[in-house]
């Protein structure tokens, strides 16, 4: 008598094995999209929050309750067009050292990225270690620092009342006295 099992044990290992690698594939593609969708994210903040710095460039404002202050605006820019320069010399560097293949007809998403990744990465860096990120009230003009909670003005007293007369129980012939 035979005690072969037709080899099903191998099979069923190497399905098993097919099956993890597809799994784990479908987590690495999962994982591309995310960081590509964080990677959108990033850009359209730095994208509005530029427009935002170009407009207190000059002039600070508030916006709501921020207070976006000049000098702030004109660091957020200065590290993103310090990004933008940064990463391409970086990938310059890793391809000619390092012999990396880097494709440089996307030299463009290059100089977004570094721009997205400098201006908000540390904008983000420098607000996590803040107390309160965006207000900074050193800065503020005197008129946004003194708000004080001001009392309602004084009335007069209001006029007394003419006091009630005293309390007191009513009687039989009480009737008869009015």
């Amino acid at each position: 008598m035979s005690s072969n099992n037709g080899g099903g044990g191998f099979f069923a290992l190497l399905l098993i094995l097919a099956f993890l690698s597809a799994f784990v594939s479908l987590i690495l593609v999962a994982l591309a999209y995310a960081l590509m969708g964080a990677g959108v994210v990033v850009g359209f903040i730095a994208f509005a929050w530029t427009l935002v710095c170009l407009m207190a460039w000059n002039n600070s404002f508030c916006l709501g309750n921020i207070y976006v202050d000049s000098d702030d605006a004109r660091a957020f820019i200065l590290r993103g067009v310090f990004g933008a320069v940064v990463l391409p010399i970086f990938l310059v560097l890793a391809d000619t050292f390092f012999n990396v293949a880097v494709n440089w007809n996307y030299l463009h998403y290059y100089v977004a990225s570094g721009y997205a990744l400098l201006s908000v990465g540390l904008e983000y860096l420098f607000a996590k270690r803040a107390d309160i990120p965006y207000v900074s009230y050193d800065h503020m003009p005197r008129h946004h620092q003194q708000q004080q909670l001001l009392l309602p003005p004084e009335t007069p007293a209001p006029k007394s009342l003419p006091s009630p007369e005293p309390f007191r129980f009513a009687r039989w012939d009480d009737e008869e006295r009015s």
